[in-house]
């Protein structure tokens, strides 16, 4: 003769199942997000050591468009800079959306960039060694990642007090940090790396 499971024996069971799923999932949950954070703080260490590295291969900043003009904003989009994926700004805070862009992928990834087009040896110091990476990817949240490169020597001024960040919006999908701000506003959730 076959014996089933007693109802008090099925709830104490779905009872044990209950807690271990109260106890366990806010910690997943938590380790996702950190998971997120730490990736995106490493991206924009990379993304700005690359900035740094492609500078002292080439004695200026990577801050030209296709044309040669100098750029205000660098974006993490490949290989066309794509302004509809540039996060809203929080209330208060300078947009961030600003012409003339490029990609960052047409200024670290791109063999045809244009500073081969221009000169393929600037100021006759050491030229272009990229790609500094295979492609550049949008944040853990899908974000692009962000330069305000207006405030980079040989852009739009050539001496600047401002910080220039390579910059990721978090979680919440909105830049906290203003453009022309000298602090990242990690009080929000905005990741950041300086690269002056």
């Amino acid at each position: 003769m076959k014996k089933g499971f007693t109802l008090i024996e099925v709830v104490v069971v779905l009872s044990v199942i209950a807690i271990l799923g109260a106890v366990l999932v806010p910690t997943i949950i938590k380790n996702i997000n950190d998971s997120k954070i730490t990736k995106a703080k490493n991206d924009t260490s990379s993304i700005g050591k690359m900035m740094l590295q492609c500078r002292d291969d080439m004695g200026i900043w990577p801050v030209k468009d296709r044309n040669g003009n100098s750029v205000r904003l660098l974006i993490g989009t490949s290989p066309d800079p794509n302004s509809s994926l540039i996060p809203n700004s929080s209330s208060g805070i300078s947009s961030w959306n600003r012409n003339p862009m490029e990609s960052i992928w047409w200024e670290l990834v791109n063999v045809n960039n244009s500073y081969r087009k221009i000169d393929p040896n600037p100021h006759n110091l050491p030229s272009w060694r990229g790609p500094y990476f295979t492609e550049i990817n949008l944040d853990p949240w899908g974000n692009p990642y962000l330069i305000n490169a207006a405030y980079l020597p040989g852009a739009y001024s050539p001496q600047n007090s401002r910080r220039v960040w390579v910059i990721s919006a978090g979680a919440n999908k909105l830049m906290d940090t203003n453009f022309e701000g000298t602090n990242l506003q990690t009080g929000e959730d905005d990741i950041g790396f300086s690269i002056q």
